[in-house]
């Protein structure tokens, strides 16, 4: 009788990886999914990291197709035509907001996954979306915007209530009854931490304006997408990165956004995060990049992340903090307890482990 894992193994999320990499000659090597379980465990992990639709596209392109049971291969397929449907309710709420907006002379650049589905070959596109982001560059537009968005039935949610909505980057996610995702309007285009990485002004000055559909809207050039991109799964997601989670809906995101940049935005991108304040977290990301999605890798290896993701596959790691130490490099540990003010080593490790367990959301029981 085939063996049935308790938990997601390393294997598992080496191979979904390789198996969802825009980077064409990149396939899975070695072990493929062939028992119900481990293709439990690979379905269990791509619902969870938004890949699925990715991971039905890839397959097909990468002529694996014929390798996937004939049970997975029509769930895949359903996964994705879904996917489908649900971006074609996504994008006539994009028309249907900048229609809105455009009629009391606002134009809203369009942020993140919301630009692939204004491409002519939408239809392709295997990205998944919870929320749509704009970015008004100009301030004098948040009052009109956020009064006509809420005249045509977008409203704070309840579990926000009372939340600062000027606190953040953007304002509080905007829900409408009937629409398929929440829009978050966006004042700044990232978190202040970021800006040394992407500014409004710089930004605004490279946008492309577009007639679209008949709707007047923006989006960014592609190298401050890539940026946008990049900061996403790096400046926004600092924690995630010390605890070893990086989501591959991003990942993949960013690696896609990468490759289409031509010679020169390449080098423009990478001197960008090669400044000194970001080029530890830009050597230890690129090279997770290229160890798990096979990106060439343009700067010198950092392999911490690439040891922080790799532990989150063996438990016993964390029931031996000197094994974890000699193997997995000491920092991990320290970084954790820095980070969320656990206290001195003689009282962290109970709340060390507890703290490690809530945090790592992709190694479900199956």
């Amino acid at each position: 009788m085939a063996r049935k894992p308790r938990l997601v193994e390393l294997w598992h999320f080496e191979w979904l990886s390789k198996a969802i990499s825009p980077v064409p000659d990149i396939v899975p090597e070695g072990f493929f999914p062939e028992t119900e379980a481990d293709w439990q465990a690979v379905i269990t992990l791509g619902s969870a990291h938004l890949v699925l639709p990715t991971l039905y596209t890839s397959l097909r392109a990468k002529n694996l197709w014929a390798k996937v049971p004939e049970e997975v291969a029509t769930a895949l397929e359903g996964f994705f035509e879904l996917n489908q449907l649900h971006n074609a309710r996504l994008r006539h709420q994009i028309m249907d907001v900048a229609r809105t907006l455009n009629a009391q002379g606002i134009n809203p650049v369009w942020l993140k996954g919301a630009t692939q589905l204004l491409a002519a070959d939408w239809q392709q596109s295997p990205r998944m979306m919870l929320d749509l982001d704009f970015w008004l560059p100009d301030q004098t537009m948040y009052a009109p915007a956020l009064e006509t968005l809420g005249a045509d039935g977008y409203t704070i949610p309840e579990e926000y209530e009372g939340l600062s909505d000027t606190k953040h980057h953007h304002f509080l996610r905007r829900m409408k009854v009937g629409a398929p995702a929440g829009i978050e309007i966006h004042r700044d285009l990232v978190e202040l931490r970021a800006h040394w990485l992407l500014e409004n002004k710089p930004a605004l000055q490279e946008v492309k304006w577009l007639n679209w559909e008949g709707h007047e809207i923006g989006v960014l050039s592609a190298l401050d997408r890539c940026i946008h991109s990049y900061i996403q799964c790096t400046e926004m997601n600092n924690n995630g990165l010390i605890l070893g989670q990086v989501s591959l809906m991003k990942a993949h995101d960013f690696v896609l956004r990468y490759q289409s940049l031509n010679g020169g935005e390449k080098e423009s991108f990478l001197a960008r995060i090669r400044n000194a304040s970001g080029i530890k977290a830009a050597k230890r990301f690129i090279t997770y990049l290229s160890e798990f999605l096979g990106m060439p890798n343009p700067l010198p290896a950092n392999r911490d992340l690439v040891k922080r993701v790799k532990a989150n596959y063996e438990p016993s790691l964390w029931l031996n903090p000197r094994r974890m130490v000699i193997e997995y490099n000491a920092s991990l540990f320290y970084e954790i307890l820095r980070t969320t003010g656990l206290g001195p080593p003689s009282s962290w490790i109970n709340k060390a482990l507890r703290r490690v367990q809530q945090c790592i959301s992709y190694r479900p029981e199956l």
